[in-house]
């Protein structure tokens, strides 16, 4: 995984925790314009703000570890990745689903290519 792969895969967990976020406001029940159409039709649905609000901190700090350029953060995200595709085909929902789940699988293929350090590529031959 080279530095750019790092920070494009940082830029979707950033989007993907945005996404969480505006999802976790439309399932609390609040009338916002066009969140509303997102969210259940008749009121809150707590387990799903909860789930959500877990996801946005989730992807924020992926976003944040990987633009650093931790290790650890890269591991975390291939697994969130793997949770994320799981819960989207479980739980599908159309449009909003199918664009998580296509968010995931990018950003995992970004991470899940081998780390390239200058000394493998000063390497001879």
């Amino acid at each position: 995984m080279t530095t750019q792969s790092a920070r494009v895969a940082a830029v979707i967990a950033a989007v993907a925790a945005t996404g969480n976020l505006l999802l976790a406001v439309a399932h609390t029940g609040a009338d916002v314009p066009l969140l509303s159409r997102l969210g259940p039709t008749g009121g809150a649905v707590p387990p799903a703000v909860i789930a959500f609000s877990v996801g946005t901190v989730v992807f924020g700090a992926i976003a944040v570890g990987l633009w650093r350029g931790s290790s650890v953060a890269r591991w975390a995200g291939l697994a969130i990745c793997a949770i994320s595709v799981a819960s989207g085909v479980a739980q599908f929902r159309g449009v909003v689903s199918g664009f998580s789940i296509l968010l995931a699988v990018v950003m995992a293929a970004l991470l899940i290519r081998p780390v390239r350090t200058r000394q493998a590529d000063a390497a001879p031959g």
